[in-house]
């Protein structure tokens, strides 16, 4: 990530600077309105499946667009540009603007959560505890919302490299899941009650009451917020199996 003071990002909405645009255009073959609506793209898909931050300021991502790129980028990029190959897809960012392209892609993948298998929805809530164990901020804005999306971004990439794919592929695959027609798998109404039940039950009594009282909140201190994630996001992970699934989507739901 360049130091975004080094470089002065101008008319945002209509796309990026006309040095980056012509160096794009040469570079892909792409149009420069277009190649814009890809960065946007690609910023939606790197904080898809959070469901905690869907903007991220285009100043973030100006280092994409004049080529100097991390390995995230390069990655959210491609994902990106298979997004932009479905014809569904396409249709919803035609005419867009790069920050618009990136608010749909970022709420269509969270709407596509829940079409997720089990499996892979293991996994979605084991990547958000490692972000967690990175990043206390991140740990307590996960539980109390209001997420800065640059915040999120930082949490992504500090990801292994491996864990950082698995999570734009998903991501991605969230995404493309939310343009189907079907329906996604109903959840029970008292799913999310007995996985909590489920997870606090070791828990002293007095500890296990005070944990399922700040549940029904967010507005606790940073380090109670960070504590509660982290239980209920590895207690999600072991959970039984007739209980894990149900718990699972209905997390996809916050």
């Amino acid at each position: 990530m360049i130091d975004v003071g080094q470089v002065v990002v101008m008319g945002v909405a209509a796309g990026l600077c006309v040095a980056a645009a012509s160096f794009l255009a040469l570079r892909m073959q792409m149009s420069a309105r277009m190649r814009a609506v890809l960065i946007g793209v690609s910023a939606g898909i790197a904080v898809g499946v959070s469901g905690g931050a869907n903007s991220l300021g285009l100043s973030d991502w100006v280092n994409v667009a004049l080529g100097f790129k991390s390995q995230m980028d390069l990655e959210s990029e491609h994902l990106g540009e298979r997004l932009m190959e479905d014809s569904r897809f396409r249709r919803l960012i035609e005419g867009k603007s790069s920050e618009e392209a990136q608010i749909i892609t970022a709420n269509l993948s969270k709407a596509g959560i829940q079409y997720l298998t089990e499996e892979q929805l293991t996994r979605w809530v084991y990547l958000q505890r490692r972000m967690a164990e990175h990043s206390s901020e991140f740990c307590a804005a996960r539980w109390k919302g209001g997420m800065d999306p640059a915040l999120f971004l930082q949490a992504v990439a500090a990801l292994s490299d491996a864990e950082r794919a698995e999570w734009l592929s998903m991501s991605t695959t969230a995404t493309l899941a939310a343009l189907q027609d079907g329906r996604p798998p109903a959840v029970p109404y008292d799913a999310m009650e007995k996985g909590l039940m489920a997870i606090f039950s070791d828990l002293p009594e007095e500890q296990r009451r005070a944990a399922l009282a700040d549940t029904s909140h967010r507005n606790v201190a940073d380090e109670r917020a960070c504590e509660l994630l982290k239980m209920v996001l590895s207690g999600a992970e072991t959970l039984p199996q007739d209980q894990r699934g149900d718990f699972l989507r209905a997390l996809t739901q916050l």
